[in-house]
């Protein structure tokens, strides 16, 4: 098993990263993800020099669980919320 890192990389509204944050974790979302089987990391970090900038860093056991990730519930209610919040998402994989 080869273990799955990913870097997402936020852009959100003008002024609505805290907010962003702020109902993820509200949602659980990080708690439940770490809690999946095959989840190593998931960490949001801030930008320093964009505001409108955050990453996310996740580590999984193998791709096959990345992606199975993808359809939980949780999943789903991040969707929602990026709707809400998110102009743009950049994903960079590396095995």
């Amino acid at each position: 098993m080869q273990n799955v890192e990913l870097i997402v990389t936020y852009t959100l509204k003008h002024g609505m990263r805290q907010r962003f944050l702020d109902e993820v974790y509200a949602e659980g979302i990080p708690q439940k993800v770490l809690e999946e089987d095959g989840c190593l990391r998931y960490e949001y970090c801030l930008s320093v020099d964009d505001e409108e900038r955050l990453v996310l860093i996740e580590k999984w056991q193998s791709e096959q669980q990345q992606k199975k990730h993808l359809a939980q519930a949780h999943m789903q209610a991040l969707k929602v919320i990026k709707e809400r919040y998110v102009l743009d998402t950049k994903v960079e994989m590396f095995t």
